[in-house]
């Protein structure tokens, strides 16, 4: 399933993401993501 980077900031506002840069992009269709749980991203 694809979904437009648009449709993200839209669909989600609770999540506190917001666009700082890249606004040509917004309809670029996102269809694979890595999610990391840690406190430690640097050891990774």
């Amino acid at each position: 399933m694809e979904v437009e980077l648009a449709d993200l900031l839209q669909e989600f506002p609770d999540t506190g993401m917001k666009l700082i840069a890249g606004k040509e992009g917004l309809s670029r269709r996102v269809s694979w993501v890595h999610v990391t749980e840690t406190l430690y991203m640097a050891d990774f």
